[in-house]
């Protein structure tokens, strides 16, 4: 499953967040976005290049 903020800025990190039984899931976030983001179940991190 794959996901985005909601925000119009651009996207330029990947996040994988462990969800559970539910599985790995990916938002890409923007900058402020992701500065905000509950950092607790992130498994991995990607710069995305434009």
């Amino acid at each position: 499953m794959s996901r985005e903020c909601i925000c119009s800025q651009e996207k330029i990190y990947r996040v994988t967040f462990d969800g559970g039984n539910s599985g790995f899931y990916t938002v890409d976030f923007c900058e402020n976005c992701y500065l905000q983001e509950d950092k607790k179940w992130i498994t991995r991190v990607e710069v995305i290049q434009n």
